[in-house]
């Protein structure tokens, strides 16, 4: 049980720093208009 939990905490940060990077490209995307 700890290694899923363990396996899934990571793949949730992986996911939300995927989310941040994307955001930030937007950002920069906008910004350049």
């Amino acid at each position: 049980m700890l290694d899923t939990t363990s396996k899934n905490v990571e793949e949730g940060a992986t996911y939300i720093g995927a989310m941040e990077d994307n955001l930030q490209a937007m950002k920069n995307a906008l910004g350049s208009k």
